[in-house]
């Protein structure tokens, strides 16, 4: 007798090698990028792989080495989404109290040309450093992470700064299409921009999760621009 699900079944079988097969391919491109990052010891980490979904764990002895290995496995292509679940055990003599960590922030943040003046917060608890305030321009919320990212005794960091131009545009999309297209290295000819009032919407696909980060970035940097809805997809 006929089995009306049968065709199905054996379809679903097949997607379900192919996955598996392609997850495979993926966990090994994956530890090769890891081992040719050379901020990174990635003797300790271990990559699991499902659906194009890739979890990162084991340990790392900073957290530069923690994101550096994020950064790894979001540039191999076709990786949908990367999970960082890597922790942070620091070597003896670089562990300090949060009192101390955070007078180091404070220090490091009054110091930096690119961090307004007494519009950045920080907080620490357990070494993790938390980040609010406001700016106005993107780069400016980054090289507030980039400034206590290195520092001895952080295991981790949360950027809860948002950013708010002194003016906008009604027009923003000419400003944006014309800096994400200046990056000649990234792929953006199936990249979409719609923009209104400030907000920026990306659509389309591209090559990997590093470049989908790139194209936010590029957009993020047109004057004007108070919010980016990033809904660029990885090319299967």
């Amino acid at each position: 007798m006929y089995d009306e699900g049968g065709g199905s079944s054996i379809e679903l079988w097949l997607c379900e090698r192919e996955d598996a097969g392609l997850d495979s391919e993926l966990q090994d491109a994956v530890h090769r990028e890891l081992r040719w990052e050379q901020r990174l010891d990635p003797s300790s980490i271990t990559v699991e792989v499902r659906q194009r979904c890739v979890t990162l764990g084991g340990s790392v002895r900073s957290y530069p080495e923690k994101a550096s290995a994020e950064q790894a496995a979001s540039r191999v292509p076709h990786v949908q989404r990367v999970v960082n679940q890597l922790s942070v055990d620091l070597p003896p003599g670089t562990v300090v109290s949060d009192t101390a960590l955070l007078e180091e922030v404070t220090r490091v943040l009054g110091w930096d040309a690119l961090v307004p003046a007494d519009r950045v917060r920080a907080v620490v608890e357990d070494g993790c450093v938390t980040l609010r305030g406001e700016v106005d321009w993107d780069h400016q919320r980054i090289a507030v992470e980039q400034a206590v990212t290195p520092l001895i005794g952080v295991t981790d960091v949360e950027n809860h700064i948002t950013v708010r131009p002194k003016w906008t545009t009604g027009e923003l999309r000419p400003e944006v299409t014309a800096s994400v297209r200046h990056h000649r290295e990234l792929h953006t000819q199936h990249v979409r921009i719609d923009a209104q009032c400030g907000m920026v919407v990306l659509r389309g696909h591209v090559p990997s999760l590093a470049e989908r980060s790139a194209v936010e970035r590029a957009a993020w940097s047109a004057p004007g621009v108070v919010g980016v809805v990033n809904e660029l997809t990885i090319d299967p």
